[in-house]
């Protein structure tokens, strides 16, 4: 009867074994429960400009002005907009620069025009389109609506004692900053018929310039 009794009892001590190993006493070591760790992902805030019902902007710029064979000369300017629906806007300005000497001037220095006449005075009237609406991102915390708008129309210049109509091309980077202020950098070409010294052609009048307009 001794015979069978030992083989029951090793069946049922490896039976139990691995129930003594989970609780430690068979002195191996205790298995702890897995953690599962959720990781706090902070999420990085975008500060965006509001824009609201505003339409008009007035505002100032300033920039060079290249007349076709005179020098390059510091240009100011008013701006005012009325934005349109469908990404329309009319846009009135108004430039003024005070013009060096033609280069052949400088050539042959002499001064061939006088000090009243080499004032450039400049009035338009454009409409411009927002071919490409977006948004423009300064790092990674702010972005701001912007577009890019190409403009045409024409105007009054008054210079080297003579007045002519005059039709401009136009582009601009628009940014709107906040709700209430925008700003852009503009390129403009003033094309105008010129008579200088018995010599009349049109002319292209480059301007460069930055703007910073109110919107109300």
């Amino acid at each position: 009867m001794t015979k069978p009794i030992l083989p029951i009892l090793v069946g049922i001590f490896f039976s139990f074994s691995p129930l003594l190993a989970i609780a430690g006493l068979d002195g191996g070591e205790e298995i702890k429960p897995i953690k599962i760790i959720d990781p706090v992902i902070e999420q990085s805030q975008i500060h965006e400009a509001v824009i609201d019902t505003e339409s008009y902007e007035l505002g100032s710029y300033v920039g060079t002005l290249a007349v076709e064979e005179f020098s390059a000369n510091t240009v100011v300017g008013f701006t005012g907009s009325y934005h349109l629906a469908n990404r329309t806007l009319l846009q009135a300005n108004y430039v003024r620069s005070e013009v060096g000497k033609a280069t052949f001037e400088e050539i042959l220095d002499r001064s061939f025009l006088k000090d009243s006449d080499r004032r450039f005075s400049h009035y338009n009237l454009l409409v411009g389109y927002n071919l490409f609406p977006g948004k423009s991102f300064y790092g990674t915390r702010y972005k701001f609506h912007s577009g890019i708008y190409l403009l045409a129309g024409g105007g009054i210049t008054k210079f080297a004692g003579s007045s002519s109509f005059t039709p401009v091309i136009a582009s601009s980077y628009r940014v709107v900053v906040t709700d209430w202020l925008t700003w852009s950098i503009d390129f403009r070409d003033y094309m105008f018929n010129r008579e200088f010294l018995n010599d009349k052609r049109r002319t292209h009048n480059i301007e460069l310039s930055s703007s910073v307009n109110f919107l109300f």
